[in-house]
């Protein structure tokens, strides 16, 4: 694994949100997650420790799909409802968003070892029903 990558995350309250990732080595080999751990953390800032969310592989949070090297979020719509918002500070694609915090995605090998795979802003966007 390398330095994180950064990237915001969007969540729209009420939704279900469960993409795929394919996670791959430098050079592009599939990164072969048989045995490991993983773990999404939701905090106001990188120095608050307050989690507003987690989502694991242990909890049902995140699936990890093993040799296909497949990370799926599993958050549910009840758990989107939930999410915290505060006053608008910008749009993305002419829709106002609302900053939830800051989030931490770190994967765990079977020898206990952990790196960070991604690191960003989360927002939310309410739901009008």
């Amino acid at each position: 694994m390398s330095i994180p990558v950064a990237y915001d995350l969007q969540f729209v309250q009420g939704d279900t949100y469960s993409p795929t990732l394919t996670l791959y080595w430098p050079g592009g080999a599939v990164f072969d997650l048989t045995d490991w751990s993983a773990a999404l953390t939701v905090t106001p800032n990188f120095s608050n420790p307050d989690v507003l969310l987690s989502l694991t592989s242990g909890n049902g949070g995140l699936i990890l799909g093993g040799s296909a090297g497949t990370l799926q979020f599993n958050l549910t719509a009840a758990q989107s409802q939930a999410l915290p918002i505060g006053a608008p500070t910008t749009t993305l694609n002419g829709v106002p968003v609302y900053p939830l915090g800051t989030y931490q995605l770190t994967l765990t090998s079977p020898q206990g070892n952990v790196t960070t795979a991604t690191v960003g802003h989360v927002w939310v966007t309410p739901s009008v029903t």
